[in-house]
């Protein structure tokens, strides 16, 4: 089978969907399937054809849906994809995450008969389409076109639906999964300075990912246990107020934001801590949570949309109110409490990955599916 996937965004940009995307390919190449990734040219800097580990790649200047003339100057983008469409003659094709690429998708499906699937994987459900109505009609059209609608998670393919509830037959949920052999590869922790335990979390500094309640949270609890720290790495825009916010507390000696890490060194984080948090006041899947699970690690977490099919109450791990810094501080100080506890979670966490959350039973999912597709 030949599969051409259309992204909005792919490596070497850093991301829940850029991972996705790469992973996916890797698996449908690995079962003997070609793969062609078009993706959007952003930053402009990266060349127009590349080959991404293997993965023929190419980028497009797609523009983001806007009420602004310029918004126009992306149109050329669906040639160049209706070009790449005929020369490449996919089986297939699978366009994830709407967005940049939405439009020139939707106009591309017109020029060709092949089976069309759009994977949704969060925002491109939940939030762009009920802020924007040129988005809104763009998804709900590509929708219709398509011969089936996947989401990420359960939550975010609720949400997906609501855009096109007539035709909701089309709707199915795939979980994304984890390479839990990345996880096995080196039993290397970090080492906090003067082997102190801490608590970890890591992600974008956004304010949807609320890392401010988490450190509002730990404020809290912080006298009452001395010997233990936060570690929350990761950058963004909110990552300069959470540091002044840290200040404020009088926790700069408590609470550390080393910024972005590597992969390797990522693990080494997850694999040191006491457990893992994750504060998220919207989070349409919630992959750190796999990451921390696959390292063995209980999760205590913010009870809302894909977290929530991530993580068993009392058996994987604790729930806290979403947006909640009163309630997170309980969670956190409980957890503390009983470190017997947090590792038998830990390892019914790693069960749980290995059982059901890989990337090889993602990708069989997904090729069930195209089989299905081309059948009709």
């Amino acid at each position: 089978m030949k599969i051409l996937i259309v992204t909005d965004l792919f490596v070497p940009n850093v991301g829940g969907l850029e991972f996705t995307v790469e992973r996916l390919a890797w698996q449908f190449q690995k079962r003997g399937h070609q793969v062609c990734v078009v993706a959007a040219r952003n930053p402009p800097n990266l060349p127009a054809f590349e080959m991404v580990k293997g993965i023929p790649t190419h980028r497009l200047f797609f523009i983001r849906p806007q009420p602004h003339p310029k918004f126009l100057l992306g149109l050329p983008s669906f040639i160049f994809l209706k070009n790449i469409i005929q020369k490449e003659k996919p089986d297939i094709i699978q366009v994830h995450f709407p967005h940049s690429n939405g439009l020139s998708s939707l106009l591309a499906s017109f020029f060709t008969s092949i089976p069309l699937v759009v994977t949704m994987h969060g925002s491109d459900a939940q939030v762009f389409p009920k802020k924007s109505a040129i988005e809104r009609a763009i998804t709900t059209n590509l929708f219709k076109r398509a011969r089936a609608i996947t989401g990420i998670s359960q939550f975010t393919t609720r949400c997906a639906t609501e855009l096109l509830p007539t035709q909701h037959e089309k709707f199915s949920a795939i979980t994304s999964g984890i390479d839990v052999e990345e996880y096995d590869k080196s039993n290397e922790a970090y080492r906090h300075k003067d082997e102190k335990t801490y608590i970890y979390s890591t992600g974008r500094f956004v304010y949807k990912k609320g890392f401010d309640i988490l450190i509002n949270a730990f404020a809290k609890i912080a006298q009452a246990f001395p010997e233990v720290d936060l570690i929350i790495s990761g950058d963004g825009p909110e990552r300069e107020k959470c540091q002044k916010k840290i200040k404020e507390f009088g926790l700069s000696g408590r609470i550390f934001l080393p910024g972005f890490v590597s992969r390797p060194d990522m693990i080494r984080y997850f694999k040191g801590c006491a457990f893992f948090c994750i504060p998220s006041r919207q989070e349409p899947l919630g992959a750190t949570v796999l990451e921390a699970m696959a390292c063995g690690k209980a999760v205590a977490a913010s009870k809302v949309d894909g977290i929530v099919e991530m993580v068993e109450e009392g058996r994987t791990g604790f729930f806290f109110s979403p947006g909640d810094s009163e309630d997170c501080a309980k969670i956190l100080s409980k957890m503390l409490k009983d470190n017997t506890l947090c590792e038998k979670m830990g390892k019914a966490g790693r069960e749980k990955v290995v059982s059901f959350f890989t990337w090889s039973r993602a990708a069989d999912e997904y090729l069930q599916l195209f089989e299905k597709v081309l059948k009709v």
